[in-house]
């Protein structure tokens, strides 16, 4: 009813007429509340058609100022503090509310906030997770939500632990990499649960040793095999591994099976004999174990002992199925090996599991370790700047990482050669 109606009732009114006026200030009391002086006033004057409408939007003002208060952290919870939550959060809030007190319409959902102390800057720090802040100050986290249309910076983002809390932080600061290590792996036969596949896989000691030394282990399991396929695989690895395994097979050196030697896996000797010539080639790290080096004198031209104990009379380089023997080799001083492990004439203890050895060595490598039975362990490859292979397994020493910290030295030095090189003169 309108307002105009009850202040002409006279006092002689009907009782029904009464309830009706009663009513009606309790409606207005209702749906329109002060917030200041200014809104007292205004409740005093006389209410015309539109007056419920305003009234509505006014509401959906103060539920669109509440739901964006409640988003930039200012806390607005009675209808006394309308105007000081505006005040504070109209940085955030001030096209959403505007949009909703002069349409009339529903809520609308709030705007991201672009105003000063929200906007975003381009290249910025951006946090990658919610971190509490005081009200006084404008959040990171909250800051990270709004789409900036500037371009950003071309260089590449790193991560690093946030200095404003817990989570992480976009940076544009370029940090270098590890070394990327390539490391061959098994193709067998393996059960994992319900599973029995044929399946790539690698001891997981390789991959410690390799972190351990400060590069990022990369595996290679055997594949189909180009020259093409392989100067692509290694053009984007910095150091190369060739880990052990099953027994080269001997067509590779001219010869015929042992009744010992193993089963041919002529897909990982395609595979690891392309990675190798190809290393060569391109002058990039290696370090051969066990199998390793056994592939390494095969690929260069040498040739292989298809059972130790038929020469030595002993199985103490292969004791026993998954029992590594203890063995001491002497390292020929002023080698490569040599001034990795600093030995100097004392013999090194190593862990060896082979019931094969080196037999001709291939021309241009060099012998620069051996047990006193003879048996060569180790080799070097005198034409690149880093070639070396062991017939033990310095990955199961993780107390002794120097093998593996002297190849990831050298792919870190092949990377900046091949990312500056010398000019030609």
């Amino acid at each position: 009813m309108p307002r105009t109606a009850c202040r002409s009732s006279s006092p002689t009114s009907s009782p029904a007429s009464s309830r009706r006026c009663a009513s009606s200030r309790s409606s207005r009391r209702r749906t329109s509340t002060p917030t200041s002086a200014s809104s007292r006033a205004a409740s005093h004057r006389p209410r015309s058609r539109g007056d419920s409408t305003i009234a509505r939007a006014r509401s959906a003002s103060w539920d669109t100022v509440s739901a964006c208060a409640s988003r930039t952290g200012f806390r607005a919870a009675t209808s006394t503090n309308i105007s000081r939550s505006q005040r504070s959060s109209q940085r955030a809030c001030t096209a959403s509310t505007r949009s909703s007190s002069s349409t009339n319409s529903s809520p609308a959902t709030p705007t991201r906030a672009t105003s000063r102390g929200f906007r975003p800057r381009s290249g910025s720090r951006q946090s990658c997770s919610p971190v509490p802040r005081s009200r006084g100050r404008p959040s990171v986290a909250r800051s990270s939500s709004t789409t900036s249309t500037t371009r950003a910076s071309s260089s590449p983002p790193t991560t690093r632990p946030s200095r404003i809390g817990s989570g992480c932080v976009a940076s544009n600061d370029s940090e270098p990499t590890a070394p990327l290590i390539g490391v061959t792996t098994y193709l067998e036969q393996s059960k994992t649960g319900v599973w029995d596949v044929r399946a790539s896989f690698l001891p997981k000691v390789y991959i410690d040793a390799v972190t351990d030394a400060g590069g990022v282990a990369v595996l290679l399991p055997p594949q189909p095999v180009s020259p093409a396929i392989t100067r692509g695989v290694l053009g984007a690895l910095d150091g190369l591994i060739v880990s052990g395994g099953a027994d080269v097979d001997p067509s590779r050196y001219g010869q015929s099976p042992h009744e010992r030697t193993g089963a041919p896996r002529t897909d990982r000797d395609d595979w690891e004999d392309a990675l190798l010539t190809a290393a060569v080639e391109l002058e990039l790290p290696f370090l051969g174990i066990c199998r390793g080096v056994q592939l390494m004198n095969v690929a260069l031209g040498g040739t292989l002992v298809q059972h130790l104990p038929d020469v030595l009379g002993t199985e103490a380089y292969q004791p026993a199925p998954a029992v590594f023997g203890e063995q001491e080799v002497s390292i020929e001083p002023g080698s490569r090996l040599g001034a990795l492990l600093g030995q100097g004439d004392a013999p090194l203890p190593v862990h060896v599991y082979h019931h094969q050895a080196l037999d001709e060595v291939a021309p241009g490598l060099t012998v620069t370790a051996r047990t006193a039975d003879g048996v060569v362990e180790a080799v070097e490859l005198d034409s690149v700047p880093f070639g070396i292979g062991v017939q033990w397994h310095p990955e199961e020493n993780a107390a002794d990482r120097r093998l593996f910290a002297g190849l990831v030295d050298a792919a870190r030095t092949h990377r900046e050669t091949r990312a500056h090189p010398r000019s030609q003169s």
